[in-house]
């Protein structure tokens, strides 16, 4: 879906409704096709704010590209279970992109090491993407205080620099 932008606080409100109305598609995410979107569709300098758990397939370039004439912001999503932490034993899980489920077991340290191990790196990896194009990287836990650590971001980084 496409909101145009508007500096309104009720498209704010608009949009954070049309993103927590989304129902999963049976489909796996990708973050190109928008990104590549709004590549054709933006004219003027914009901010872009990408939230997600970035379990994607690359979109590098893509955002290499909209971060030259955009300002760029990544709220990386996720829950202590993605990385390893909080959970033991053996659990059945279930992918809603995918519609399959599995069996994890973890009290195996394989399992929490290659969960903790796969987070580790993909926050590497965005922070790293992010510093590199001048954007922003903000990682939160849903077991944090995410809308006070939210507000705090927004008030640290001051004005928009578009």
């Amino acid at each position: 879906a496409y909101t145009p932008p508007d500096r309104s606080r009720n498209r704010v409100l608009v949009t954070m409704a049309q993103v927590m109305g989304t129902e999963f598609q049976g489909k796996g995410s990708q973050l190109l096709p928008a990104l590549e979107f709004l590549e054709k569709t933006l004219k003027t300098r914009s901010i872009i704010i990408v939230i997600s758990d970035f379990i994607v397939p690359d979109f590098t370039d893509s955002f290499r590209r909209l971060a030259k004439r955009n300002e760029l912001i990544l709220l990386h999503c996720y829950d202590d279970a993605e990385r390893g932490l909080g959970i033991k034993g053996v659990h059945e899980v279930y992918d809603p992109e995918t519609q399959t489920f599995q069996l994890l077991d973890f009290s195996n340290p394989k399992t929490h090491n290659a969960f903790a191990t796969y987070h580790l790196e993909l926050s590497h990896k965005l922070e790293t993407l992010a510093k590199e194009n001048l954007a922003d990287y903000l990682p939160l836990s849903i077991e944090d205080d995410y809308l006070h650590r939210l507000i705090s971001f927004f008030r640290s980084r001051g004005p928009a620099r578009i």
